[in-house]
């Protein structure tokens, strides 16, 4: 991946979030976020599984992406809504997902705004931190 892919990618997304800014989750992950898999290295079906069953909160959940190597997910992808805020229930549904599944890398994003989070066991202490908030107009620049 590369700055000039990354560009292309937020140059071909622009006109689709101004065409329809109040996008639900599924026209998100159909229009934008796909594309953004795929611009990360990673392929629908090949190397990355939708709604891959997670255990959290003493239930089964479905995270919207999982990127798969080697048969274990190392990192979730979790999409919301274009027209959904980003709010601290959904950093802490990413995280859960990510300290039950021991995936080290995590990304939650409406589409418009990415957030990267990253899980680090020091001892027995298990942690996820974000590592960078960003915009789809930044992405270039991080």
């Amino acid at each position: 991946m590369d700055s000039a892919s990354i560009r292309e990618y937020v140059e071909s997304a622009k006109p689709i979030i101004e065409d329809s800014p109040q996008m639900q989750e599924a026209t998100t992950k159909a229009s934008l976020l796909n594309d953004f898999i795929e611009l990360l290295g990673w392929k629908i079906p090949l190397n990355t599984e939708l709604e891959y069953s997670v255990n959290a909160f003493g239930k089964v959940f479905k995270v919207d992406y999982a990127l798969v190597l080697d048969g274990r997910p190392v990192a979730f992808l979790e999409a919301k809504g274009l027209e959904t805020t980003l709010t601290s229930d959904h950093r802490e549904q990413l995280s859960e997902y990510m300290r039950s599944e021991d995936v080290n890398w995590g990304i939650l994003t409406n589409g418009q705004e990415y957030e990267f989070y990253q899980r680090r066991v020091i001892d027995t202490n298990v942690k996820v931190e974000g590592v960078e908030q960003t915009t789809l107009q930044h992405l270039p620049d991080k």
